[in-house]
């Protein structure tokens, strides 16, 4: 770390070797659940469960034919049964789940209104 950032929002795996040096401090985390033990979530303290809640995305330009697509969706969605995925996910404290682009453009839109909603209550408007 540069020293020069007060906080920062991150996937838990990116950080944490810096937790374990002690280099860095989790104060909260995204989403509904406590996924770091002694540290509360984002909606304990009072915020909205999509608030922070950074979704890995997989895209695939477009024009890419319906059946293709629909192939790579299955495979996105069998992961949610493989164990060895799932162990590894945890392992990592990352969360996993599969939304198909639908389902995560509603995510989206809300998430992009919360946002808005938070910038200006920080910047007092």
């Amino acid at each position: 770390m540069a020293g020069d950032v007060d906080f920062s929002m991150a996937f838990p795996a990116t950080v944490a070797v810096d937790v374990e040096a002690g280099k860095v401090r989790i104060l909260a985390t995204a989403g509904p659940e406590r996924t770091v033990e002694g540290v509360p979530s984002f909606v304990e303290i009072g915020l909205s469960p999509n608030t922070g809640y950074i979704h890995r995305i997989v895209m695939a330009p477009s024009g890419v034919p319906e059946d293709r697509l629909m192939r790579l969706r299955r495979a996105f969605a069998a992961l949610q049964s493989d164990e060895a995925y799932l162990a590894a996910m945890r392992r990592l404290g990352e969360n996993a789940e599969y939304m198909d682009g639908v389902d995560y453009e509603a995510v989206r839109i809300e998430q992009s209104r919360e946002y808005g909603e938070l910038v200006r209550a920080i910047a007092g408007q």
